[in-house]
């Protein structure tokens, strides 16, 4: 199955979910910029991304890339949770990472709660 997903905007919040198996580079690019996009359209400040039912195998050069790109968007100061899988949890830390270290407002977590009580600490 390929990755699926669905974006809404709630008042300053923009929430997405993502499911699929074997989930292509290509197919989380294209969803990190659907998202990204949105964010900007919606001048939402939070976003938080619901991944716990996505699996992929992208390589650490192309989550390398991709937080790259997502890194493009850090001049609108947007705090960004992506909550994961025990799967993609690794990765997804590295992604974290990448994009902290380029001026991103982002943190990956396990669990909702968390990620909701980290999102909204600072409003």
């Amino acid at each position: 199955m390929s990755l699926q997903y669905t974006i809404h905007h709630d008042g300053q919040t923009l929430r997405s979910e993502a499911t699929g198996q074997h989930a292509s580079f290509q197919e989380v690019q294209e969803y990190l910029m659907a998202v990204a996009k949105s964010a900007l359209q919606h001048q939402s400040r939070f976003v938080l991304c619901d991944e716990i039912a996505l699996y992929h195998n992208i390589g650490i050069a192309e989550t390398y890339r991709l937080a790259e790109q997502l890194a493009q968007f850090a001049q609108y100061e947007i705090r960004v949770v992506l909550i994961c899988n025990d799967h993609t949890y690794e990765r997804a830390k590295f992604y974290e990472d990448a994009a902290v270290n380029r001026g991103m407002l982002m943190k990956v977590f396990l669990q909702k709660e968390d990620a909701e009580q980290w999102l909204f600490s600072e409003q």
